[in-house]
């Protein structure tokens, strides 16, 4: 099972300059559009804001999860870890 939370790239076009929230669209359009075709392989993930956040930690703990990303809605894409 595989989960998409970003899009860096898209066709020919880099996207790692803009800001996530925008990738996130991107990606949820790309899904929408070839649905059936894409909805075998990939579960979009949901995205958790305030409160949320910590709930959705409850659950992956309790689910022995491995984890989960934090990304900024306004922030470019940055490989490896962050400061903030």
């Amino acid at each position: 099972e595989l989960h998409a939370f970003d899009v860096l790239k898209f066709n020919i076009n880099d996207l790692r300059d803009r800001p996530f929230e925008l990738r996130e669209q991107q990606l949820g359009r790309m899904i929408a559009h070839h649905g059936d075709r894409l909805a075998a392989v990939l579960k979009p993930l949901k995205l958790f804001k305030g409160a949320e956040k910590a709930l959705a930690a409850q659950e992956i703990e309790l689910q022995n999860g491995e984890g989960f990303v934090l990304r900024r809605l306004d922030a470019p894409y940055r490989a490896g870890r962050s400061e903030d």
